[in-house]
């Protein structure tokens, strides 16, 4: 099997046969990949049309995020708010926070499971770590 996408990770292949070749080609109505960037001294997660290299959104989320992580669809990412003890879970498509949650003193590294989609997220300061979904 061959698949050509120039930009999205297929997940789904139901119905597709061994040894056939799907091309798929994006529309001009899909919009362009976006980044999520952290901006730290602004405490806001910055939203960047890479297509353009400009800003599209400024995503408000705690004092001094540093890091951020995204679900495999790339629906939900989460920031660390180092600042304040809490990560920021945001909304891609709207963008815009959807949760701030309680986490021990200084959050700094998360990771999203590929399956399940359960976020673990370490604290610095604290030595522990939580996970939820």
């Amino acid at each position: 099997m061959h698949i050509t996408w120039p930009s999205v990770v297929v997940q789904d292949l139901t119905g597709v046969q061994a040894n056939q070749t799907i091309t798929v080609t994006e529309g001009s109505s899909l919009p362009p990949p976006q980044l999520f960037v952290v901006a730290t001294a602004g405490s806001s997660v910055a939203v960047i049309d890479s297509s353009t290299d400009l800003t599209t959104a400024t995503i408000p989320v705690g004092r001094s995020p540093i890091r951020l992580v995204m679900t495999p669809d790339g629906r939900k990412a989460y920031v660390s708010n180092s600042g304040v003890a809490t990560v920021s879970a945001i909304d891609t498509a709207n963008r815009v926070v959807t949760a701030t949650i309680p986490v021990g003193f200084g959050p700094r590294e998360s990771a999203v499971e590929p399956v399940g989609g359960r976020v673990v997220e370490g604290n610095k300061t604290t030595g522990d770590v939580g996970v939820w979904e």
